[in-house]
């Protein structure tokens, strides 16, 4: 071909497109308002979560200059509409290539969409541990950071596990406990300000982890970790292990508190795609005082014991509090519960054993299959695609995966897996099946000794954040 559509775009409906072509054939995973993806693309609707409001697959094939193809939603946005979609080529301007829409069917909202740079994403846990202040003062007032009190072991880290009864006496009394009182403001200034006597805005919870899916499907989990580390780490699993959501991961101090800074962790008093995700949500948390309750969806009461989750965030271990070195996931990331039925329709949101999330969209009327993978928070910024047809006889998906790069050049696997979740892998043929999760019977796509677990069956009903 003449030209080469793979790369980053942004379109007139204020969604990134990153797209891929391979000969002819044109791919792309189009996510609502940026988010993250490049420093300059970034919007009010969120840093880290981007494809909230509405998430896209595109395939299509060039002929020239046109692309016909088919367009579809999946459940990671809000909307659930899907047609054609043919585009038009157009680099006849100076420094600047453009798509135009010729002709769409569905509903499609973008009409223009224009090439922007991008280079590779770098962000180091570690290095930002060391800038994220707390709302708690240390010597000569200054204030301590995630550093001073947490060891990294791993970013991004993914674990199934079961809410437990563990911690302190009130902890052991509620699944979900939270140190904040609700006479206090929840903007940053009034957490940051606060101390932490008033209470270090943190929302516990406790999980029962899932060696074996850890030790037989996670391979890499501990690779490059220091060998006295890990026996510690895999020796507190043995216990029910700490998940924080904190509330802001900021890194103004109070002196520094009205500076208008992006935040570097998800918290939950963040809003839209900057906060962390509950079941693909922005997590609603509502402050009532004691003994008031209300019929608002929260996650402070939203866990119970025994439930089934999948947590992702930065595995640590607490060493601020000595002897006890806790072993947590602190900041967590996001949080979902698995609730999947055997439903014939296969539309919902699958995860792999590695963290990465697929959002998958089943129109049982023709039987086609459309779905988005993305990697987690903080590890390389990697998606997949998937557009092929179930055979419900046969119990089958035939399809192409294609992988995605948000700014990097090389379609390598970020993690070094063969067949990567997130890697280029062709045409496959799904076979559809069930496995035990947590007690739990879901739904699987296998293929090799790649599978997917659905957790949810159809997209949450979205929930305004307060």
């Amino acid at each position: 071909m003449a030209f080469d559509l793979t790369g980053l775009w942004q379109a007139d409906d204020g969604g990134t497109y990153v797209i891929r072509q391979i000969d002819d054939i044109v791919w792309w995973l189009g996510l609502s308002k940026g988010g993250g993806l490049h420093p300059a693309l970034d919007s009010t609707d969120g840093v880290f979560y981007p494809g909230l409001q509405f998430c896209n697959v595109y395939r299509g094939q060039m002929i020239e200059q046109l692309v016909y193809g088919q367009w579809s939603d999946v459940p990671r946005g809000a909307t659930a509409n899907h047609g054609d979609l043919t585009l038009v080529y157009v680099d006849g301007l100076p420094d600047e290539q453009q798509l135009l829409k010729d002709f769409a069917s569905g509903g499609f909202g973008g009409s223009t969409w224009r090439r922007v740079s991008a280079g590779p994403i770098e962000r180091s846990a570690a290095e930002l541990f060391r800038i994220t202040h707390k709302n708690v003062q240390v010597f000569l007032g200054n204030q301590e950071t995630l550093a001073d009190n947490l060891q990294l072991i791993r970013d991004a880290a993914s674990v199934f596990g079961v809410i437990k009864s563990w911690g302190t006496p009130e902890q052991r009394l509620n699944a979900v406990s939270i140190g904040y009182t609700a006479n206090r403001g929840v903007d940053y200034r009034s957490f940051i300000c606060g101390g932490d006597d008033d209470g270090d805005g943190d929302i516990t919870f406790h999980l029962l982890v899932d060696r074996d899916q850890i030790q037989g499907r996670q391979p890499g989990f501990f690779v490059g970790i220091n060998p006295l580390t890990q026996s510690e780490a895999e020796a507190k699993m043995l216990s029910p292990l700490e998940g924080e959501i904190i509330m802001y991961g900021r890194s103004p101090d109070c002196d520094h508190s009205g500076a208008d800074t992006p935040p570097l962790f998800p918290g939950w008093a963040e809003s839209g795609g900057s906060a962390v995700l509950f079941d693909g949500e922005p997590i609603p948390v509502v402050l009532l005082p004691t003994g008031v309750d209300s019929n608002q969806r929260n996650f402070l009461s939203a866990l119970h014991f025994e439930d089934p989750v999948r947590v992702t965030g930065a595995l640590v271990l607490d060493i601020g509090h000595p002897p006890d070195r806790l072993l947590e996931i602190h900041p967590v990331y996001s949080v979902d519960s698995i609730i999947s039925s055997l439903s014939d329709d296969l539309s919902g949101t699958w995860a792999d054993d590695f963290g990465n999330t697929y959002y998958v969209r089943h129109d049982v009327n023709d039987n086609t299959l459309w779905y988005a993978g993305l990697s987690p928070l903080a590890s390389q910024a990697y998606g997949q695609v998937f557009f092929g047809t179930f055979d419900p006889g046969a119990s089958t998906a035939t399809g192409n995966i294609v992988a995605l790069s948000f700014g990097f050049e090389a379609w390598a696997p970020p993690l070094g897996f063969s067949p990567t979740p997130l890697g280029d892998t062709g045409q496959v043929v799904f076979e559809l099946g069930s496995t035990m999760l947590l007690n739990v019977e879901v739904t699987t796509m296998t293929v090799g000794n790649f599978r997917l677990m659905r957790l949810q069956d159809f997209p949450q009903v979205n929930v305004e954040h307060l």
